[in-house]
């Protein structure tokens, strides 16, 4: 532990290290000395926006008041800010009632009326705007101001400036001056000119630019009768800049990085947009939520996408989108032209340099985080092992930087995580938008993360250099124009609309202990019916010494049925924990929607041994009935043959399927799950007896045909270790029966399965036999018949079922269903499942919160109630009972249909006497749910579930009453 802890801690200290690299040191300024002398300075309030002005409390505020704000740390001054215009503001300071106006171009008139400071505040620029929404100019087409009046502030120099150039380009307009901002705004906003002169400084998102020169310097100037002014600031300013010579630019971004500016695009421009066909990005695919891959919709999604979409509305330009490959894939890619953007590219780390592309400017910032295991023993150190994602240079350079060398590299950051969790690497760098999305789940149990804005960077778009150089300043002008708050919307809704969804391995990890125990329960369950069973056929009037014999056999018969069902029950769930296994490792949507239904397939199989297992009576008793349907012959094999495919390949022995005169590309009328039941069982016996490179061959033939009924003859023949012939001839087929013998003393023995089996295959009027001798192998033989069903029956069927579904989709449409379930996931289960087909739910969580819930609603403001049994504070059976009792005329009609996982005879009964209207057995079969209520609400019968008629309904009400 305490070498985790060592490790841990170098670790973070060598990030504050780095940290510190880039963050200034402050000298001891002058409010930190007792002998400054307070004094008041007075400072021209022009009102200009996001430079000097009031903020919404009427407080001075904006980049001159920072600015004056850092001085004053070394003059001691405060500041009295009083509004006057920029003309007003020049006179004063000339006649020393002012002392300080900032923001003032120089020029040598003015120099010989008041003081200039020694350092500029900032480089300005001269742009001419005109409302945002005017798209009526090319950029910098100084033609189409022939004539034109253009608005421009009393006193300011930006007016001869501007004439040089339209002079030059041969253009006459007419300049009309205004005292303050508001009003030069204004005057704009009327039409009364066409365009207004301002310093970048001045220009806010309700203008766009289409013209812009002289960048110049920009001083405080100040009372040229109170030299010690100028002195001060003059002194204050070297401190601040030896400090850190970058605080004006840090101010600056500060106050306008943030601010949109819409620039007019050129002609040549505009040109370029109309006619550019469509641009391909490539996207990366795993970097939710900013980019990334979504396999539901097939679509690229993602923050940057969502910029891109946002470009295009401005341009006009349409974009498609790739996936983003490798670093050699992404070069080959932009010099073949098939790619001309690459989304994000973070800037610096040589990139420019590496791919064939231009950066425009920065349009996202974000930082990296670093997951790393927890269960690392060692100090980091050089000889660490990196995990880094293929082809992002900027965090091969941070590890270098960092002074690691050992790197290993993946295809996805996903791959990168599980590396860490496997212990494969100690720490890898992820994007920190990307961290919950990569690391938050449940069985990456070894992976913490480490989050820092030390790793802050910036990322642009990265344009192929064989593009035209218009893409990249038309792409910066588009990001321009963008406003903060847009922007601030578009990544809200990329962090909070894109919630990862739980996966199976997820539900698994985070419910391991639930799990346990349920499986402890079922065996519990399991055990107790054995037990029950095995007293009920030994139960006799037998003398002392018998009767103890006779709990020596159920015990006995205990430990053999818990060998059986784990042996009937294993198949399918090692088909199913398989497929999951290999799903979790699959990208392909083909392959992993095909692994989906070989899961369900196997879990229905599964179902139905447990169902068929905890009604063993039935089979017995010769209650238990088929379920004829039509299936496919090919299906049905292929289905057999993969459930116990896996284990097969485990183990080294080869299935082999082979036919001899049978049609297997047909359709026949059978049971599927009972006929699966009888195959499994027999297949899974000859795979688990055959020795690793044996064979196990199933082998269809059919010997005739009467009619549309052929007659087939199936065998499975396996290599294995075989049985006696006492065995076969007094045993085999009866109910927990197995060989004692040593050869047989290392397997799991098959009794109940082959029971089952046989009498199954005698309910469908066929004949099952064996031959077999140790050492040498084992068939089985069975003799059955198979109806054909021609195509056309099929597809009446169908239309019949399709049909029927289409009606009870229709009548469930708008249906306001009150859900009552104590179990959170079953009830999302049943919700979505409701809201599928068009149902509103309304979910409660036990029986006494439903009585409430129906109590308190509008008469026949529910359509039906979904009740589950076993729920706290109050159960289903009594809510049911005292909804019915309610004094209201919709309590006692409103059907109200059981959900549970009680699923004996005895519990329908139950359920109908306490006056629900049909059981629907757990887990949910959406179908048969939907259908169930549909008939409710009909009024009529359901096939498939036990319900009560008008006549019996209104009998149970008055007996309640």
């Amino acid at each position: 532990m305490k070498k985790k802890m060592r490790r841990i801690t170098a670790f973070l200290m060598l990030c504050v290290m780095i940290s510190t690299i880039s963050i200034p040191t402050y000298a001891q300024t002058a409010d930190d000395s007792t002998d400054v002398k307070h004094e008041t300075v007075r400072v021209a309030m022009l009102q200009y926006p996001n430079f000097i002005d009031y903020d919404t409390y009427g407080n001075p505020s904006g980049f001159s008041c920072d600015y004056l704000d850092e001085i004053a740390r070394y003059t001691g001054w405060t500041y009295q800010y009083i509004p006057v215009s920029f003309t007003e503001a020049q006179k004063m300071l000339e006649e020393g009632t002012l002392d300080i106006v900032p923001g003032t171009q120089y020029t040598e008139e003015r120099a010989e009326r008041y003081d200039y400071c020694e350092t500029s505040m900032v480089v300005d620029s001269n742009v001419l705007c005109v409302p945002v929404d005017n798209m009526d100019f090319y950029y910098n087409d100084f033609k189409a101001l022939e004539g034109k009046s253009i608005g421009v502030m009393t006193g300011s120099i930006r007016k001869d400036q501007f004439s040089r150039i339209l002079d030059e380009a041969g253009v006459s307009v007419n300049f009309v001056e205004f005292d303050t901002d508001a009003e030069e705004k204004a005057a704009l906003k009327s039409g009364t000119v066409c365009a207004i002169l301002m310093t970048m400084l001045r220009c806010t998102s309700d203008y766009r630019i289409i013209a812009s020169a002289n960048p110049t310097d920009v001083y405080f100037t100040c009372n040229p009768k109170n030299p010690s002014i100028k002195e001060k600031i003059d002194a204050a300013q070297q401190e601040i800049l030896s400090e850190n010579p970058y605080y004006g630019l840090q101010l600056a971004q500060k106050h306008y990085g943030s601010v949109p500016r819409a620039y007019a695009f050129s002609e040549e421009e505009r040109k370029y947009m109309e006619s550019c066909p469509p641009v391909t990005v490539a996207i990366s695919t795993d970097m939710k939520p900013t980019e990334y891959y979504d396999s539901k919709t097939n679509t690229f999604r993602g923050l940057v996408v969502d910029y891109f979409e946002k470009i295009s509305k401005i341009t006009g330009i349409q974009f498609q989108y790739v996936a983003r490959g490798d670093k050699k894939e992404i070069i080959h890619a932009l010099e073949d032209g098939t790619v001309q953007i690459i989304a994000t590219i973070t800037e610096g780390a040589n990139v420019e340099r590496t791919y064939p592309l231009t950066l425009t400017d920065s349009y996202l910032q974000t930082s990296v985080s670093l997951a790393y295991n927890k269960n690392m023993t060692d100090a980091l150190d050089t000889d660490s092992c990196i995990a880094l994602k293929n082809g992002f240079l900027y965090y091969k350079d941070l590890a270098e930087k960092q002074g690691y060398t050992n790197f290993v590299y993946y295809d996805t950051f996903a791959e990168c995580v599980d590396a860490v969790n496997k212990g494969e690497a100690d720490v890898t760098y992820l994007p920190n938008f990307s961290v919950s999305s990569l690391t938050g789940h449940a069985y990456l149990q070894n992976v913490k993360v480490f989050s820092s804005e030390i790793t802050n960077y910036q990322c642009a778009i990265g344009v192929a250099n064989q593009c035209d150089s218009k893409l990249v300043s038309i792409l910066d002008k588009a990001l321009a124009s963008i406003p903060e708050s847009e922007k601030e919307t578009m990544l809200l809704n990329a962090v909070s609309g894109n919630r990862d969804e739980k996966t199976f391995k997820d539900i698994y990890y985070e419910n391991q202990t639930t799990i346990l125990y349920l499986i402890i329960l079922v065996s519990v369950l399991i055990g107790a019916l054995g037990i029950s069973l095995a007293l009920h056929r030994n139960r006799t009037n037998r003398k002392l010494e018998e009767a103890m014999a006779t709990v020596e056999q159920a015990n006995a018969a205990k430990a053999d049925f818990m060998s059986r069902m784990s042996h009937d029950m294993r198949t399918p769930m090692n088909g199913i924990l398989g497929l999951t296994e290999l799903s979790e490792c699959e990208s392909d949507v083909t392959v992993l929607t095909d692994n989906m239904k070989k899961i369900k397939q196997s879990g229905q199989y599964l179902l139905c041994l447990i169902n068929d297992t905890l009604d063993f009576q039935k089979i017995e008793t010769g209650r238990l009935k088929l379920e004829p349907q039509i299936v496919s012959t090919r299906e049905l094999v292929t289905d057999v043959i993969q459930m116990i495919q896996i284990d097969a390949e485990k183990k080294g022995v080869d299935v082999q399927m082979l036919t001899e005169g049978a049609n297997l590309d047909g359709l026949v009328r059978v049971d599927p799950v009972r006929m699966k039941q009888v195959f499994i069982n027999l297949l899974s016996n000859a795979v688990k007896f055959t020795p690793s490179g044996g064979s196990v061959k199933i082998c269809f033939k059919c010997t005739g045909h009467t009619g549309n009924i052929a007659h087939d003859i199936i065998t499975v023949t396996d290599t294995g270790i075989g049985m006696s012939r006492d065995f076969i001839e007094n045993h085999i087929f009866q109910p927990f029966s197995q060989e004692h013998s040593d050869i047989v003393a290392n397997y799991s023995g098959s009794g109940l399965g082959l029971s089952i089996a046989k009498r199954l295959v005698e309910m469908m009027n066929g004949s099952i036999a064996v031959e077999s001798e140790l050492g040498k192998g084992t068939t089985f033989t069975v003799k059955i018949d198979f109806e054909n069903v021609a195509e056309s029956e099929v597809e009446n069927v169908s239309r019949q079922t399709e049909m029927k579904h289409q009606q009870t989709e229709e009548l469930l449409k708008k249906m306001h269903i009150l859900l009552a379930e104590d179990q959170p996931m079953n009830a999302e289960i049943a919700r979505r499942l409701l809201e599928r087909v068009g149902c509103t739910v309304e979910w409660v969580s036990d029986g006494q919160k439903c009585l409430d819930c129906f109590e308190a609603s509008e008469a026949n403001q529910f359509d039906t109630i979904l009740m589950d049994i076993r729920m706290p504070n109050m159960d289903g059976i009594t809510a049911a009972r005292m909804i019915r009792n309610l004094p209201r005329p919709d309590a006692a009609k409103i059907p109200i249909i059981a959900m549970t996982a009680n699923a004996y005879d005895s519990d329908v009964k139950k359920c109908l006497e306490a006056g629900m209207n049909a059981h629907i057995a757990k887990p949910i079969e959406p179908q048969k749910m939907y259908e169930t209520i549909a008939a409710q609400n009909q009024g009529c019968m359901h096939d498939d579930s036990m319900v009560l008629n008008q006549s019996e309904i209104f009998g149970q009400v008055k007996r309640w009453k």
